[in-house]
């Protein structure tokens, strides 16, 4: 089985005219079940991105989402937009786990500032996102799984 997968959004651009970085992740993949959106960076560059690389987001069967923290899930909302807009479809599924809005926070050099997906369910519901989370391992297509929970079980691993 082939995968191919195309980074839209990371932290550094070279010699891509017209692509942007940003401080998040996401990438295009691109199976023999068809193909996913993982993860929607900040939300600032992957729009662009998708037009610069012609990534057809809207033959998306889903998106799939690492976890909860805004530089994987900032392009949410976004990405449900185009991927309706462009498919016609009524929903987005959007794989995840249950703890997706779950609010968190980081502090650095004395700052706190919120880490969590910038949005609440029932706005990214209306807007067509349609949830399914799990915390274990499953296959959201033939080929497409999702580990589920990684547990944190070492002290240098705090939550």
């Amino acid at each position: 089985m082939t995968v191919r997968a195309t980074v839209l959004c990371e932290n550094t651009v070279f010699g891509i005219d017209g692509a942007l970085a940003e401080h998040g992740w996401s990438a295009w993949l691109e199976t023999p079940s068809g193909s996913f959106l993982f993860d929607t960076g900040s939300g600032r560059t992957l729009l662009n991105n998708v037009l610069l690389f012609s990534v057809p987001l809207h033959e998306a069967r889903g998106v799939l989402l690492s976890h909860h923290h805004n530089d994987h899930t900032g392009g949410l909302l976004e990405a449900v937009q185009v991927i309706r807009r462009g498919s016609g479809a009524a929903q987005v599924p959007v794989y995840g786990h249950p703890d997706l809005f779950k609010q968190s926070f980081y502090e650095r050099k004395g700052v706190r500032s919120y880490s969590a997906l910038p949005l609440t369910r029932g706005a990214l519901e209306t807007a067509g996102a349609c949830f399914d989370l799990n915390q274990t391992w499953r296959e959201v297509a033939p080929g497409v799984a999702l580990t589920g929970e990684v547990p944190r079980r070492t002290s240098f691993e705090p939550g």
